[in-house]
């Protein structure tokens, strides 16, 4: 019910899913560039 307790606790989990996706893939060009495509859409 308060956001600012549970913005930084969701972010920190998003980072670390894509931090041991990119490990665990050995794919982290891809992902890259992937990511910067989307953005740029």
């Amino acid at each position: 019910e308060n956001p600012s307790i549970g913005s930084p606790v969701y972010f920190e989990v998003a980072k670390a899913a894509v931090t041991n996706l990119a490990t665990a893939s050995k794919d982290i060009s891809n992902l890259t560039q992937a990511f910067f495509f989307i953005l740029t859409r």
